[in-house]
């Protein structure tokens, strides 16, 4: 179960970095397993979700202190630690040398990456830029709690503007770190704020390692915290054993091309002979994950059952718009259903998958069991054995292993999955620019022609506001100051629908009478019999007649529906069920999610879902439809 931090900062399991002085690496627990001496935990932000930097992340940071402060931080193979932190988009507490040196963090207003130092940081480095140097007067003031104010000031680097980050000197101390409030010529003989301090109090960053290779730095990494990895590996192979034992279900590994999902296969191999690897191809899958997912299979000589959704979300999108993180359409329409379809076709009875989730991604995983039911996917029982593990126990594990994992990592990105997943930061977005140009540009191509048909700027598409119907709070708050509309106006096509109910003067019993905005296609509601979840279907070439248990409907051409029952609530629970079922009709995608609610096989696909007379009304089927779950529009009373 989770525990909650002030600020609203979740912790989603324990904190486990540590840092050995002597050996000057970090361990995951309180004893180095190379010189058997304590160690000391490492404070730092939740949740704790703590990972090895790659040579990218390394040189990313160091452009950054150089062009701030004139000055490389960190030196080629030294040990470096980055632990994600929560931010509006991506941002990293950056550990070295026994402490947190400080934070690097993607800035949407300046579309860029910034490190924010620490005390620690201006201590292990020599700036020759982004410098404010105080009196010996202003330090105990400083020093105490307050901001560094003009008149105290001395010098200062003429390159600072209002908003750089900057170090603060008295003398040859730096005593704090802060971000600038005015540029360098106003804070000479000015007046009022020069730097708001972050950082007034902080330790002495020991002396760095440094290893002759990466090679060399992984394995002290891996030799470091053996004894660790060794328990979380025996008791990870105990849950696989014992899931295993208890399933007479086919066993199978859901793979994605990212570094959970391998730790997770080949976990599976110490314990099983063999096992089915499912790859859902998304069609939004990078070219390097495409290849990953082969050589992995090929290396291993597993069997790979693949499904492919190949252009389902270039299809959706006029339907859908662009997804976001709280309407992830193109999950259901390009994995979920997919995947559903893929499971029934392969395993009728079901198949056990284990799955590389773990409870430091995120509150709902942290919420999560080990073995769960996912309701899009009803034929797969999920159970994960790294439910427990921080990104930087699968690393070590794979580095153990000499696992081919997906080269996107050294590349700076730090999680893998669709290549413009709403659910990506735009600091990822950012860079899959210079390194997958062609890819960005069909994207970028694709939002702008959404923005321009519906009211938005160019802005919305580049701050990447289209990941959230509801921005969180600063990014509105960003939006707002830069001027950015974030809702989009109703298109031009859309089908509306607007009903009223009451009395039938002339027979008796109520109905309830609506209209869409355009007339609907009979030949289309009818062939695809996806009325029927509402009841028996009777056919004109201009209506739909649908008997169901307490109502009868009346669909036309004309756009028209009119529902009729003995009492005015069935009447309308009838017509906005029909409204919905219309609504599936004309946007489903043939995502096959359906597939495997249907208890009599009603369900298959030509194009979209196609519904055939044994439908027993049941309704389960509109339970994962995303058509229905993801409709922007409800129903308008007068």
């Amino acid at each position: 179960m989770k525990k909650r931090r002030k600020r609203g900062r979740p912790e989603l399991g324990k904190n486990h970095l540590h840092w050995c002085e002597h050996c000057g690496v970090p361990v995951l627990d309180k004893v180095c397993g190379i010189c058997g001496g304590a160690t000391r935990q490492i404070g730092l932000t939740p949740p704790y979700d703590v990972r090895p930097a790659f040579e990218t992340d390394i040189r990313r940071i160091n452009e950054c202190t150089q062009r701030q402060f004139g000055c490389e931080i960190l030196s080629p193979h030294e040990p470096v630690v980055l632990s994600k932190v929560p931010y509006v988009d991506r941002m990293d507490e950056v550990i070295a040398r026994g402490c947190v040196l400080g934070s690097m963090r993607f800035e949407l207003e300046g579309m860029r990456w910034v490190f924010l130092p620490r005390l620690e940081a201006a201590r292990a480095m020599e700036p020759s830029r982004g410098v404010v140097e105080v009196d010996k007067g202003a330090m105990e003031s400083i020093c105490s709690g307050g901001s560094v104010l003009a008149p105290g000031v001395l010098s200062v680097s003429p390159e600072v503007r209002a908003g750089d980050e900057v170090v603060v000197y008295c003398g040859d101390t730096p005593i704090a770190c802060g971000r600038a409030r005015m540029d360098a010529g106003h804070m000479r003989g000015g007046r009022g704020v020069a730097v708001k301090v972050r950082w007034r109090r902080g330790g002495v960053p020991l002396e760095a390692v440094h290893f002759g290779s990466e090679r060399e730095l992984r394995g002290a990494l891996v030799r470091a915290n053996s004894h660790v990895m060794s328990a979380f590996r025996e008791e990870a192979l105990a849950f696989i054993q014992r899931m295993v034992e208890h399933s007479s279900l086919p066993i199978t590994v859901s793979y994605s091309g990212g570094k959970d999902s391998l730790a997770v296969l080949l976990l599976c191999l110490e314990v099983l002979d063999r096992v089915d690897v499912l790859f859902a191809n998304t069609g939004l899958e990078f070219p390097e994950t495409l290849e990953n997912v082969h050589e992995v299979v090929d290396t291993y000589g597993l069997r790979l059952v693949e499904s492919n959704a190949e252009d389902a979300f270039w299809q959706s999108l006029s339907t859908f718009g662009p997804p976001s993180v709280d309407m992830r359409w193109c999950c259901k329409v390009c994995k979920l259903g997919p995947l559903a379809r893929l499971i029934a076709e392969h395993y009728p009875e079901g198949c056990l998958s284990f799955i590389g989730q773990r409870r430091y991604e995120s509150e709902a995983r942290a919420r999560s069991g080990r073995v769960w039911k996912n309701p899009w996917v009803i034929n797969q029982v999920g159970a994960s054995p790294i439910q427990h593990w921080t990104a930087m126990h699968v690393w070590l594990y794979l580095f153990s292993k000499n696992a081919p994992y997906n080269p996107l990592y050294e590349v700076g990105y730090d999680r893998i999955g669709c290549w413009m997943c709403p659910s990506s930061s735009v600091a990822d977005l950012h860079s899959l620019k210079h390194t997958h140009p062609q890819l960005s540009r069909r994207w970028e191509e694709a939002l702008l022609h959404y923005s321009n048909t519906h009211g938005l700027s160019d802005m919305w598409a580049m701050l990447g506001l289209w990941r959230w119907s509801e921005p969180p709070q600063e990014l509105a708050q960003l939006a707002h100051n830069l001027g950015i509309e974030t809702r989009p106006t109703p298109s031009s096509t859309t089908l509306e629908f607007s009903m009223t109910s009451g009395g039938r003067t002339c027979t008796g019993g109520i109905s309830a009478e609506g209209r869409f905005s355009s007339g609907l296609d009979i030949p289309m509601l009818a062939e695809s019999g996806q009325l029927r979840p509402l009841g028996r279907t009777v056919c004109t070439e201009e209506v739909v007649i649908v008997h169901g248990k307490r109502a009868t409907v009346h669909i036309y051409a004309s756009g028209a529906v009119v529902a009729r029952a003995k009492d005015e609530k069935d009447a309308k629970r009838a017509l906005e069920l029909a409204e919905k079922l219309i609504r599936r009709a004309y946007a489903c995608t043939g995502c096959g999610v359906c597939i495997p609610y249907c208890p009599v096989g009603a369900i298959s696909i030509e194009k979209r879902a196609m519904t055939s007379e044994e439908c027993t009304s049941c309704g389960r089927c509109l339970v994962a439809c995303p058509a229905i779950r993801y409709d922007p529009l409800s129903i308008s009373e007068v």
